[in-house]
């Protein structure tokens, strides 16, 4: 079956990178179009103009978590692929599903030859499973049994990651204090326990931790923000 021309959409922070995949893939005749960007807010303005049936993602973003993008792209692009591409194979093993629309792990050392079969298989709904992805599947079981033999509670209640955001948001521990409905030093309590739990030092610890879990979302406000002032204009 021939396949019809392929959309795709490059997010990776990497501008020279980016660039380069950009210009080599052009040169293909099973790519139709190509957009990129470096930054998340980059990618949502261009996805409002194209239709994209594969992202190729660098999942080490600096302004989002991975499972933020899985999210968006399940909500509002349903129908797109996503193909994993990044420098460091193993860091996929700890903190990436294999599912939900990841369709391919590659190494930014691989060919472009077999970046283009991954694109290929991927646009015909087959998973691109090379040795990449058996390393992956390797790696997150070797994970799982490492979590397994030492388990560690450091997930937060829904009290913690609401205060999670009003840090986030510059609250002091008065405003917090009100809108938790406890006392300041119960918030200070929280607070260094919080620290305790997830072995951080500082309120930017916790604040690292509550942007890579996905509880602060760096593009989401201004995101949310501009849908609902294009649904009123």
């Amino acid at each position: 079956m021939k396949l019809r021309p392929i959309n795709l959409a490059i997010l990776d922070k990497q501008t020279l990178f980016t660039e380069m995949l950009t210009s080599y893939l052009r040169e293909y005749k099973e790519i139709n179009k190509i957009v990129h960007a470096v930054a998340m807010q980059d990618l949502l303005i261009k996805l409002r103009h194209s239709v994209i049936d594969l992202l190729i993602l660098d999942p080490h973003m600096q302004d989002i978590h991975f499972n933020q993008i899985i999210q968006f792209v399940q909500e509002e692009h349903p129908g797109m692929k996503i193909l994993m591409l990044s420098e460091n194979v193993e860091m996929f093993a700890a903190d990436q599903p294999t599912e939900h629309r990841v369709y391919g792990y590659l190494s930014k050392s691989d060919s472009i030859q077999e970046l283009l079969e991954a694109i290929i298989a991927s646009s015909d709904e087959q998973i691109y499973r090379n040795k990449r992805f058996t390393e992956i599947l390797y790696f997150r079981q070797q994970y799982k049994i490492s979590k397994k033999a030492h388990p560690q509670d450091t997930s937060l209640n829904e009290r913690e990651v609401k205060l999670l955001k009003l840090l986030w948001e510059e609250k002091s521990n008065k405003e917090i204090a009100e809108h938790l409905f406890l006392g300041i030093r119960s918030v200070e309590k929280l607070r260094q326990n919080m620290k305790e739990k997830l072995g951080v030092q500082s309120t930017v610890g916790l604040l690292k931790y509550g942007i890579k879990q996905g509880f602060i979302p760096l593009w989401e406000r201004e995101y949310i923000q501009r849908r609902h002032y294009e649904k009123n204009r």
